[in-house]
């Protein structure tokens, strides 16, 4: 830090001789941020409205602020231009920090305390604020000195404040360069628009409580809220496109909005009428009325209320206009078959005209049973704890049949899923279940056997069938990370590409060689998890395929840790506290293969500061 003092005659700003080194100045809080770029940032100190006057920082050698580049002889000399109305007599102080927050020495020049310079010995961005004492007069400044060459790298950033705050979340896409940490950035928050929901009865115009999503069109980011009978529900949404589903509470068919924008999302009060009835009944191959089965519509994200048979096996639902496949569930068993017509070539409702009652005939035929004989090398791994899921390996042809009054029936096919437990010695039966081919997956009771998920076949196509499954033995995922002497102590997660919750991890050694015990026959997404004392950063591997042998990964290089920090700052310009702040990649890369999951994320602090560290896009460190 530099300071001197100035007294004004004027219309003009006079420096004295330069204050002593130890003067004690009041530090300066970075307020409001302007504009960001190749030029850096500008800004005003202090919080609340527009300050008095304003320090802007201008480049005197080099001439522009563009184009900087770092090494032991750069020096970067600056002056404050004061602009507005200052006090007779006041203090210059000045300071310079790196992105880490670093102090950089600063020197004035002459006897002019406006005018100031220091060394720019390192590659990344520059922080110049100034504060002239006894007011609220500032200015701040970021400069960046890029590496030479650096490769150019864009990320997504997800800020999402507390809910406290009036700021929807929302992303902002940031462009890094390659080996060169920066700070200083403002992550400016758009306020958003507030949108209103409100629906009421077409006949009558009582309010109508309705659940409504609203989903990004691009990000897929959704938002939910619920009407109610005491008036309009509101979202603050961030500017963008928006599918809107509402589904009416009671017996109201919901319905669809295509794409719009923020501005144009919002309802109410809109009147809604009750939407096509469609009634039917559901029976078993004998013709006798099934209890407690489900039918719904559906035709993309918009479908039909969900009608419930009773003891005759009636049912209705209602639905907005539309060509709608049909799923049918019903009990069966340890869990439920769903009979389904596709949408396509499905079922047309129009808008005025019911279509005649709807005839499903569940027709699955004998029932057959399974029954399965389960052994395992450790005791822990069956228990009454032990989790077992059944489903078909492919849909199951002709389950049922579906006749649109006096129409040709119409083939249904069909999925089983069960979830099943095992006796205390092992064995499990399906219970009754059309035939085919099933998937019975286990999972031991204890992650930490030697005993792995395993997946068998049951073939129950020619009637019941009963068949023994010895669980798989664990089998080891192995391989090094790259560089090694910095990769030891990062931990390595493999997750089950597969969608089943399957966790299996380990940590790098000091050779930077990993393994972890993990279910054989499945393929693995793997993710590196830096410790927070290393400078690397996040990385995400292709999925890698295990079969029943232990498995050695390919070399895996761990991408170097770039620093980006900066603030979050809402519309009037103040921090945002307490916001999640998460980095996704733009594009999948060597080293970031998901951009669905986040390869860094913070907190921000009270203020709205906050460090990530990103994958360097130049490379391994």
């Amino acid at each position: 830090m530099t300071c001197g003092r100035a007294i004004v005659l004027g219309a003009a700003t006079l420096g004295l001789a330069a204050c002593a080194a130890g003067s004690s100045a009041p530090r300066l809080t970075p307020g409001a941020a302007g504009s960001a770029g190749a030029r850096g940032s500008t800004g005003s100190a202090g919080s609340g409205g527009p300050p008095a006057c304003q320090v802007n920082v201008l480049p005197i050698s080099p001439a522009s602020f563009d184009g900087l580049s770092a090494g032991p002889s750069s020096i970067m000399r600056v002056r404050g231009e004061v602009t507005g109305a200052v006090p007779p007599l006041f203090d210059w102080n000045w300071t310079v920090s790196l992105a880490d927050g670093s102090p950089v020495s600063v020197s004035s020049v002459g006897s002019d305390p406006s005018l100031v310079e220091f060394k720019m010995g390192s590659i990344g961005t520059y922080t110049i604020a100034v504060a002239l004492t006894g007011t609220s007069c500032g200015g701040l400044r970021t400069i960046t000195a890029a590496k030479p060459g650096g490769h150019v790298a864009t990320f997504k950033l997800r800020v999402t404040p507390p809910s406290n705050e009036r700021v929807p979340a929302q992303i902002l896409e940031r462009q890094v360069i390659g080996g060169t940490p920066t700070g200083g950035n403002v992550l400016a928050l758009d306020p958003g628009i507030v949108v209103s929901f409100a629906f009421v009865r077409a006949q009558g115009g009582d309010a109508l409580p309705s659940y409504v999503r609203i989903t990004d069109a691009v990000s897929g980011a959704v938002l939910e809220t619920h009407t109610s009978s005491n008036g309009p529900s509101t979202l603050r949404v961030a500017q963008g496109m928006y599918r809107t589903l509402v589904v009416p509470d009671g017996d109201v068919a919901p319905l669809t909005f295509p794409a719009r924008s923020a501005a144009e999302l919002s309802a109410g009060p809109m009147p809604l009428d009750d939407g096509t009835m469609i009634a039917g009944a559901v029976t078993d191959d004998s013709g006798a009325p099934v209890l407690g089965a489900t039918v719904v519509l559906r035709a993309g994200e918009l479908v039909s209320t969900t009608g419930t048979t009773d003891a005759n096996g009636a049912f209705h639902v209602r639905a907005r206009a539309g060509t709608f496949g049909v799923a049918v569930s019903s009990t069966l068993a340890a869990g439920r078959l769903e009979a389904t017509l596709a949408a396509q070539g499905g079922l047309v409702v129009a808008d005025a005209t019911p279509p005649p009652a709807l005839a499903i005939k569940l027709q699955a035929g004998p029932l057959v049973t399974g029954t399965v004989a389960l052994s395992a090398k450790d005791a822990q791994s069956l228990t009454a704890d032990t989790r077992i899921t059944l489903a078909a390996m492919t849909p199951i042809a002709d389950v049922a049949t579906l006749a649109v009054g006096a129409g040709a029936p119409r083939l249904l096919t069909g999925d089983v899923r069960f979830s099943l437990h095992a006796a205390a010695d092992g064995t499990l039966t399906t219970g009754g279940v059309p035939r085919g081919i099933y998937s019975l997956t286990v999972f031991p009771a204890k992650a930490d056997t030697s005993d792995a998920v395993t997946t068998a076949m049951l073939d129950l196509s020619a009637g019941n069938g009963a068949t023994a499954v010895a669980l798989a033995q664990k089998v080891m995922l192995k391989g090094k990370l790259l560089p090694t002497d910095v990769a030891a102590g990062v931990r390595l997660v493999a997750l089950d590409d597969g969608g089943l919750p399957i966790v299996s991890e380990g940590d790098a050694g000091s050779d930077g060689l990993f393994q972890m015990a993990v279910s054989p026959m499945r393929s693995y997404a793997l993710r590196a998890l830096p410790r927070p004392y290393q400078a690397l950063a996040r990385a995400s591997f292709p999925v890698v395929p295990v079969q029943n042998i232990d498995y050695t990964v390919p070399d895996r290089s761990m991408p170097a840790a770039l620093l980006y920090a900066g603030r979050v700052v809402d519309p009037s310009l103040q921090g945002v506290g307490a916001a999640l702040v998460q980095a996704f990649c733009a594009t999948a890369t060597a080293g970031c293969t998901d951009t669905t999951t986040p390869i860094a994320e913070t907190v921000t602090r009270s203020d709205g500061t906050f460090e990530l560290m990103l994958p360097d896009p130049d490379g391994t460190p």
